[in-house]
């Protein structure tokens, strides 16, 4: 042997430790770059991602800065806009309100101008708030000065009556003081705005109603379904295949993305891409499935897109309306819904009860008028948080504020779907009429 040969013998254990963690290196070096620039972000993710954003918390540069220190306050707002109303200035949580230099002090106790004070992710909070559940004592120490009828009430049960995010007085007032007395506790009188989207096109573009023989897909698409789309609204008012199967480009789509329902459904369309069901999409991610859901489900390979509840070419509301939620959820609230009051009514309202029926989407997605129309709000999320929300919207087409609010309270009633009646008693009515009648100017 040479002396090269005879000194690598004796360092080629040494040779052999360092290769090995040379090539650990650069194995490791590009592991680490394929993940922070491929798509799955999620080795990064620091901790539990709230319920309402675990859907999209890979893309991180939605909420963060180029260097994560800093979360745009914008990126909240894209998403999270404060609600304009006319009388928006008698809300006192309004964060621009907290510009004024009187609120200086207020400002330092909890910086009530950016979303992150009470909303910081990946942290353990309940509902997405992970302020102390009596934060609410930082500035309204005083409150039984001013409103004797909340004496001695526990600072962290104010989430139980107010909303911080729309506590505007001057907005509720007329509608508190319209349901003070407990007047619709039966069906009776109760109502459900009825869809006139279909009736209102037909009256405006009187449209020729489609054939079989009008159909215009390709020879080469299997036309079996044909028969579904002839008994759908979608033929009744002129709508052909290639208004859904075709891009811009006159491409075919097998599946049509929901972007192409907007072109008639541009409200739905928005209010479905602005709740859970569709925010995945909204962020240009893959649709969201049950498999990501947190919630239990039926099954964990259904994808949600428009016509994962109105199925393809029939678009019949009413499955979408009860069935195609059952379908997928399987949690306890969903699962009571059949052996529920409201599911009886549902099952009358064809023939006995139309304006009656109380599907999951009556309360979930319930209806509104914008004008003369009647849409549905198809942001599941619009009236979920808080709870109390949902008695304006939808409980009180039925029932009474009083009993609407006992019950939206009641987690146990919740649980059996509204099968029985509250059990306990939340006397905010009480404190309302207690506040017209004792404080002076107000009418």
């Amino acid at each position: 042997m040479d002396n090269l040969q005879i000194w690598l013998w004796k360092q080629s254990k040494k040779i052999l430790v360092w290769g090995l963690w040379l090539l650990l290196l650069v194995v490791s070096g590009l592991y680490f770059y394929n993940t922070l620039t491929g798509d799955d972000k999620s080795h990064f993710i620091p901790g539990k991602t709230s319920a309402g954003h675990y859907q999209i918390e890979v893309e991180c540069q939605q909420c963060h800065n180029k260097t994560f220190d800093v979360i745009k306050q914008e990126s909240c707002l894209a998403c999270h806009k404060e609600k304009k109303r006319r009388d928006s200035k008698s809300n006192s949580h309004r964060a621009k309100l907290f510009e004024a230099e009187d609120k200086a002090e207020d400002i330092k106790k909890i910086p009530a101008d950016r979303c992150v004070s009470c909303h910081a992710e990946h942290q353990i909070g309940r509902a997405g708030v992970t302020q102390p559940a009596d934060f609410c004592i930082h500035c309204h120490q005083d409150i039984e000065d001013d409103r004797p009828s909340h004496k001695d009430l526990p600072f962290d049960e104010c989430s139980s009556c107010h909303n911080y995010h729309d506590n505007s007085v001057n907005y509720y007032q007329p509608f508190i003081r319209k349901h003070l007395k407990p007047e619709l506790e039966t069906l009776n009188n109760s109502f459900v705005l009825q869809r006139n989207f279909a009736a209102r096109y037909l009256k405006k573009h009187r449209p020729k109603e489609l054939t079989k023989d009008d159909q215009n897909a390709p020879v080469t698409v299997d036309s079996s379904k044909a028969d579904d789309w002839l008994a759908s609204s979608h033929a009744k008012a002129g709508v052909n295949c290639n208004a859904c199967h075709q891009n811009k480009k006159k491409v075919w789509l097998d599946q049509p993305p929901p972007e192409l329902c907007k072109s008639c459904h541009k409200q739905e369309l928005k209010g479905f891409l602005g709740g859970k069901h569709g925010m995945r999409l909204k962020q240009k991610l893959s649709p969201m499935n049950t498999a990501m859901a947190r919630l239990e489900m039926t099954s964990h390979d259904k994808e949600l897109n428009c016509v994962s509840c109105h199925q393809a070419h029939n678009f019949d509301t009413n499955i979408a309306a009860a069935e195609a939620c059952l379908s997928c959820h399987n949690d306890q609230h969903s699962l009571a819904y059949k052996n529920s009051p409201h599911f009886q009514l549902w099952q009358l309202q064809d023939n006995e009860a139309p304006q009656q029926g109380i599907s999951c989407a009556g309360c979930h997605l319930p209806r509104h008028k914008k004008g003369k129309k009647v849409l549905v709000q198809h942001n599941q999320n619009h009236n979920l948080r808080p709870s109390q929300k949902m008695a304006k919207d939808t409980c009180i087409n039925c029932h009474s504020l009083t009993f609407s609010i006992d019950a939206l309270a009641d987690q146990q009633l919740i649980n059996n779907n509204f099968s029985t009646t509250p059990h306990s008693h939340i006397t905010i009515m009480e404190m309302w009429a207690d506040y017209f009648i004792n404080s002076k100017g107000v009418k």
